[in-house]
């Protein structure tokens, strides 16, 4: 005969390793996908990230190359007198001293004369066979793109910008340009937000110009790497390729400088932590398995036996003729022990979904907020404002776009500390969420950078908003021994065939301007 006890804990045993395989491997797998998507979107914001610091690092030297080409001084250097080329060279000083991010300012010409600060040319140098010299020669009339060179006396590695110099009957007759040094750059493409995701960019025939390894440098990625070039007629996009392992990226293609920035990450790096972790996931939802199946099959087992040792009772009360305590039939209270533990089971799956999602409310809001402010952060900006752009194309309404940065924050980081920075940046964060209108959206756009969404908000409006907000600030005691301003772009949106990238950019200049002008002012 079999053992009643024993043939329920076979069953449970059973039902167990169901349990296991069920919910273990629906887990894991729905993990496995979410963290796979988690890495590509990585990858793609870390790329976006260093393609918009590239672009708008470089945007400046394009605006002061072409100021400068266009200073009488510049242009004629060798045929006016020495004062006129003094006159020249503390322009060069003056720009140089205002943006740090500047190593050299410097114009050769023609008649091989090199006008530049502080620095003393090797015998025999001749600037127009010089790389930048021969690159604003190609790209005349246009400003030339990122060139990154060697330094002919220092041997440091600089990224150039040129523009031809012409005389009044349009002949070139010398070259200005603007040297950046590379290390800069690197520093920024060092930077590891994510994983182990490695930057570097290339020219558009895919000569690797910039990347932490030098040794990389002037290889060919295309060549090297037996990658179709195909892939890169798009202006971005995701590819595989193998070198040293299998590795995932993400390119994009920046149109002005003529680069393509490449974010890249090892598969090893990606796989190995994921399986980690969903091997770990694995034997959590196994323990809990085994400990809920063991205690259900005590319980199961305790309630069957009881039962049948009740009806054996009773059963022997009625032999003898003894009074007994009524109790069900067996196969009724067995049914009720299932509907019981039906409901417990419901019960427990209710508080576990509702665990589950608060969890998962605390992970999408992890994802979408910035963790020092508490403000929506980039990605979810971004989506709020291209469901914005799809309402105005749907129903015309305008809506406005703030963009402020604090004045002067390097400094308040330099003096006071980074500790005082992050307090004085959540402090304006309330502020600002305070100031507002509860269906305006901010954000932190990066750095000491926010980003406020006026919805239904005419440029008029938006102003009022911005000025409200800069006062606010300005008029505040942040507890440190100095004022704290910030400068502000307005821009609205009120041209269905505008596209994001052309009103983030219509703002971003506005918020130059601003700063440019003098600071602590709103610019639309």
């Amino acid at each position: 005969m079999k053992s009643l006890k024993k043939e329920i804990f076979k069953k449970a045993i059973i039902v167990i390793l169901l349990m296991i395989m069920f919910f273990g491997l629906s887990i894991s797998l729905f993990f496995y996908q979410y963290q796979i998507k988690n890495v590509f979107n990585l990858l793609k914001i870390e790329n976006s990230d260093i393609s918009n610091y590239v672009t708008a690092y470089f945007k400046k030297f394009y605006i002061e190359v072409e100021y400068l080409s266009r200073l009488k001084e510049v242009r004629f250097a060798p045929f006016l007198n020495e004062k006129a080329r003094k006159k020249a060279l503390e322009t060069f000083k003056v720009f140089q001293e205002i943006d740090k991010d500047i190593n050299y300012v410097y114009a050769g010409y023609k008649n091989k004369m090199l006008l530049i600060n502080n620095y003393i040319p090797p015998a025999g140098f001749d600037p127009t066979i010089r790389p930048w010299y021969q690159a604003a020669i190609k790209s005349f009339p246009n400003i030339s793109q990122g060139l990154p060179y060697r330094e002919i006396k220092t041997k440091e590695w600089l990224v150039s910008v040129s523009k031809a110099l012409v005389d009044n009957n349009g002949k070139i007759i010398g070259v200005v340009s603007i040297d950046t040094s590379m290390d800069k750059i690197i520093k920024k493409l060092n930077e590891k937000k994510f994983l182990n995701i490695f930057n570097f960019i290339l020219s558009k025939n895919g000569l690797i110009i910039i990347s932490h390894n030098k040794f990389n440098l002037n290889k060919n990625f295309f060549r090297e790497n037996k990658i179709d070039k195909k892939i890169f007629n798009k202006p971005n996009g995701f590819f595989e390729y193998y070198t040293q392992g299998e590795k995932l990226a993400y390119f994009n293609k920046l149109q002005n400088l003529g680069w393509i920035i490449v974010s890249e990450i090892d598969k090893k790096n990606i796989f190995s932590p994921i399986i980690k972790k969903i091997f770990l996931l694995f034997l959590i939802v196994s323990f809990l398995s085994v400990t809920l199946g063991f205690f259900m099959t005590m319980f199961i087992t305790k309630e069957i036996i009881n039962s049948l040792y009740n009806l054996h009772n009773n059963i022997q009360s009625i032999i003898n003729n003894e009074q007994f305590k009524k109790t069900k039939s067996p196969f009724v209270e067995i049914n009720e022990i299932y509907e019981n533990i039906e409901n417990l089971t419901q019960n427990a799956l209710y508080k576990k979904n509702k665990e589950l999602e608060k969890l998962n409310k605390k992970l999408e809001e992890m994802a979408i907020k910035d963790k020092l402010t508490n403000l929506y952060n980039r990605y979810k900006f971004n989506e709020e404002l291209v469901n914005e752009i799809n309402k105005y194309r749907r129903y015309k309404t305008p809506f406005c776009l703030i963009m402020f940065d604090v004045d002067y924050f390097k400094k308040i980081n330099d003096n006071f500390g980074h500790d005082v920075g992050d307090k004085v940046l959540k402090e304006i964060a309330r502020i600002t969420k305070q100031t507002v209108r509860s269906t305006d959206v901010p954000a932190r756009w990066g750095g000491e950078e926010f980003m406020i969404l006026c919805p239904n908000t005419k440029l008029e409006k938006g102003i009022k908003i911005a000025e409200r907000l800069r006062k606010a600030i300005e008029n505040h005691d942040f507890g440190i021994d100095k004022k704290v301003t910030i400068s502000v772009g307005v821009a609205e949106y009120n041209n269905e065939k505008m596209e994001m990238k052309d009103l983030l950019k219509a703002v971003d200049e506005k918020l130059y301007q601003a700063k440019k002008s003098g600071r602590n002012k709103t610019i639309y």
